[in-house]
């Protein structure tokens, strides 16, 4: 097969490979794993119309269960508990985060979950991570000298900036919130925990705001919709590329390459009035949230109580990658209200469920 020294320099300048083979709706994908202790790639499905990944024809999360040699369902991860090595005590911090198999190295195992830390790094490593489920995702835990800090002296960082950038769009829950009963601020970070918990959100990052505090989930990718992709797909950074197989192909990626809709969904607690300021804001302020606070609420903050003067706020941040080789853009205003991006993954539906009490 021969081609234009143009389409050629566009191929290049894609980083795709042409082959002959017969174009499909199914993208080969590689997905990491963990497979007796070490991180492994496997080839996949994407099917770029469902967003669904399959392996030899089974659900990717049949294939390879979030099970053993993960952290995600054992109940230390879920509790946020430190986890002790050979080397010291670690910390969970920060939200899970996607990482490269060749970053990492096996240091140690805890209670059947492999652990791991930088590669080539000599001595007690600062920073470990723990797979949470499949996909390279990992959860960073970080090195404590001493003793463990319990929750009630562990020290909130502020979010920052402080008032929030302006969302793409929010929406006030106060009332649904205050309709279940929570007496302390513990009791509302738990209410709220199991409510985004229906819609798959299972790690949250804390931040002291004036008057209360903030709490912030992981970054997701969603359709165009606002629907989530399905695992792993959903909590993966990129967008799947698809693979050229002839010209028209590549003028298929050219043209009408697949779209990344991506967002991050804060959640404010607090007293005290703000207002959400025009503001440049990109993915790596939002990135900075995902890493600069713990995982729980601590017991300092969780013990004060949750009065009819707190007001619950929830502020979207979406985001869009226009095709597989462009930057992410934020957009404000957003394309779906906040109901819509709550509803679309089960979270309003849960909201609304909550029990009234007279």
């Amino acid at each position: 097969m021969r081609f234009t020294r143009c389409a050629l320099v566009a191929i290049g300048c894609l980083g795709i490979h042409l082959t002959n083979s017969v174009a499909t709706s199914q993208d080969t994908v590689r997905v990491c794993i963990v497979n007796n202790g070490t991180l492994q790639t496997v080839t996949a499905q994407y099917n770029t119309t469902s967003g669904d990944t399959v392996y030899q024809g089974r659900p990717f999360s049949q294939a390879y269960p979030a099970s053993s040699g993960y952290a995600a369902n054992a109940t230390w991860y879920i509790n946020n508990e430190a986890i002790t090595l050979p080397r010291g005590l670690y910390v969970r911090y920060g939200l899970p985060r996607v990482l490269s198999p060749g970053e990492l190295g096996r240091i140690a195992e805890y209670q059947g979950v492999p652990v791991f830390a930088e590669a080539g790094i000599s001595g007690t490593p600062e920073v470990v991570y723990v797979p949470v489920r499949p996909g390279c995702e990992f959860q960073p835990y970080t090195f404590e000298p001493y003793t463990a800090p319990r929750p009630s002296t562990v020290a909130l960082p502020s979010f920052d900036p402080w008032p929030p950038p302006r969302p793409s769009a929010r929406v006030v829950v106060s009332s649904a919130i205050r309709a279940r009963g929570p007496r302390t601020l513990g009791n509302t970070a738990t209410e709220l925990e199991q409510i985004f918990g229906a819609g798959g959100y299972e790690e949250f990052t804390y931040f002291a705001v004036p008057g209360g505090f903030a709490m912030v989930t992981r970054f997701e990718q969603t359709r165009a919709d606002a629907t989530p992709l399905p695992p792993p797909n959903r909590w993966r950074e990129e967008v799947p590329r698809r693979r050229v197989q002839s010209v028209n192909d590549l003028k298929d990626v050219l043209f009408t390459a697949p779209q990344g809709y991506y967002r991050t969904i804060v959640m404010v607690i607090s007293t005290q009035p703000f207002n959400t300021p025009a503001a440049d804001f990109s993915r790596a302020d939002a990135d900075r949230w995902l890493g600069a606070g713990p995982g729980f609420l601590p017991q300092s903050v969780a013990s004060r109580p949750f009065t009819q003067g707190h007001q619950v706020t929830i502020l979207v941040y979406e985001f869009r990658r226009p095709n597989p080789s462009s930057t992410v853009l934020y957009l404000q205003p957003g394309l779906h209200s906040a109901t819509r991006h709550l509803s679309s993954s089960g979270v309003w539906q849960a909201l609304t469920r909550l029990p009234r009490r007279n």
